[in-house]
């Protein structure tokens, strides 16, 4: 028998044993990719009910702002005890002959341990309706402050005031004012929180099988219809992509980070972290991009303001939309470079911030930024802090630049501030057909700003914050020129 082989076979069997470590690679690989994207979108979908969970009181969890109801009404009947001891303390009897005369002698005109009373059954009917059973209507502290303000009216009329003991009209006036308390902030504060974050739960998980969420889920779900499908991130400079050779010399992130930069990185050289940073990146652009396409149903606001046009739009489970549209003399390139590389430098011309640091930077297109918002509405909104995802792309011929809020290691929430959230929103930067050296700005505000502000007053500031950061914006562009 002859060991030796023709060169041709030994080619062949080359070849074919070549092809079968190919066949058992990519089968390695997929059940990997497969794994990888069932884990991710268990962590996604996990990170999200929690998230939304908490915060809206979903899957039998107390919201956190429930919770502060339900601290306020207790409050609300320690405090009326406390203020009927002290009253019976300053009456002229003993402290357990005149707490025996208002309760076992108790009489409209001349006790106020109905007050203590009132507040007990308040307790008892809103822990029973909104702590036990969770209930989602506003009509049990609409009754309880009703019964209770038509009780004190009455009260006011037949009582016999003693002139020479003013906590008889505290104690009045304190049950008067918590008991309306309570309606404005159940009214106000937990009901419609709790909707949104309904809402946020409905879009993100409820419209999709299983509750399955990954990087291919829309943020905004089936509520709006689909943009246009140019997905594509920007090529680097010298490509073959026809719109990057109209940009060519556009500027990519700076490489400086607090954490390891990777400048030009493939995607799967990337950590973990950094793919599913890259993954939210993608989500809010596609987000955010469908968010200016959506032309119709847009309102403009009442600014004084001849020269800038600010609209807003009410987008059901996202909430109130800002948008901003200017003529800035400057190329859409140069304005692009400004704000996404001077984003640092922003401090010394926008005044509506008062820090800004790039916190981590994950590739050439995407970065990740920590911003202090200063006071706004003359100081009644207090300052905010944000820590944004940004990321830049080029379709149909405009520089887009878009970004959201996310969590980042080196920033935890600063006592010092309020902690701001930031919906998918961003820039566009559109050349002017025939106009060179000037390019249409588009600025997409999606923002919660947290905290207890009064919407008209969030809507006043958000308009002031976008027409004085446009202003100075022009003024930038206008000194950069002249240099």
């Amino acid at each position: 028998m002859s060991v030796n082989r023709a060169p041709n076979d030994m080619g062949s069997r080359n070849a074919k044993a070549r092809e079968a470590g190919e066949i058992l690679y990519n089968s390695l690989s997929n059940s990997n990719n497969s794994s990888s994207r069932l884990d991710g979108r268990s962590n996604t979908r996990n990170l999200a009910e929690s998230s939304i969970a908490i915060e809206g009181g979903i899957d039998g969890r107390v919201s956190a702002v429930r919770r502060t109801f339900c601290l306020i009404i207790l409050f609300d009947l320690l405090f009326s005890f406390i203020l009927w001891v002290l009253y019976s303390q300053f009456t002229s009897k003993p402290l357990m002959v005149a707490i025996y005369e208002q309760v076992e002698k108790y009489s409209i005109r001349t006790s106020l341990f109905d007050t203590v009373l009132a507040a007990a059954s308040r307790f008892t009917i809103l822990i029973l309706s909104y702590a036990l059973f969770r209930s989602r209507k506003p009509w049990f502290v609409a009754i309880t402050t009703a019964l209770t303000c038509g009780f004190l009216v009455a009260k006011a009329f037949l009582f016999q005031f003693d002139k020479h003991n003013a906590l008889d009209y505290i104690v009045l006036i304190v049950s008067f004012l918590i008991t309306w308390i309570e309606t404005w902030f159940m009214d106000f504060k937990v009901l419609p929180r709790e909707q949104k974050a309904r809402e946020r739960a409905e879009s993100l998980l409820g419209s999709y099988p299983n509750h399955i969420v990954d990087e291919r889920t829309p943020l905004l779900g089936n509520n709006m219809s689909p943009g246009p499908q140019d997905d594509n991130f920007i090529s680097l400079p010298g490509s073959d992509d026809e719109d990057s050779q109209i940009f060519g010399s556009l500027p990519t992130t700076r490489g400086h980070s607090r954490s390891n930069s990777r400048s030009s990185a493939i995607s799967w050289q990337l950590g973990e972290e950094e793919q599913q940073y890259l993954k939210v990146a993608k989500e809010a652009s596609d987000t955010a991009w469908r968010l200016y396409q959506a032309t119709d149903g847009w309102k403009e606001e009442n600014v004084k303001n001849d020269e800038e046009k600010i609209y807003t739009k009410v987008i059901p489970n996202i909430g109130k939309i800002f948008k901003s549209e200017t003529i800035v003399d400057a190329d859409a390139e140069k304005l692009f470079g400004l704000l996404w590389n001077g984003v640092e430098a922003e401090t010394e011309w926008n005044p509506t911030v008062t820090e800004v640091q790039i916190a981590q930077t994950i590739d050439d297109h995407t970065d990740i930024t920590y911003h202090v918002a200063a006071e706004a509405a003359g100081g009644m909104v207090s300052a905010r802090d944000f820590v944004n995802l940004r990321t830049w792309r080029i379709k149909h011929g405009c520089i887009f630049s878009a970004g959201c809020s996310v969590e980042h290691k080196d920033y935890p929430a600063n006592p010092k501030y309020v902690r701001g959230e930031n919906g998918p929103g961003g820039w566009v930067f559109e050349p002017i057909d025939g106009q060179k050296g000037r390019c249409r700005f588009t600025w997409i505000l999606n923002t919660m700003p947290k905290g207890w502000l009064p919407q008209y007053l969030v809507d006043q500031a958000l308009s002031g914050v976008m027409l004085l950061f446009i202003k100075n914006l022009k003024i930038r562009v206008a000194d950069v020129e002249k240099s």
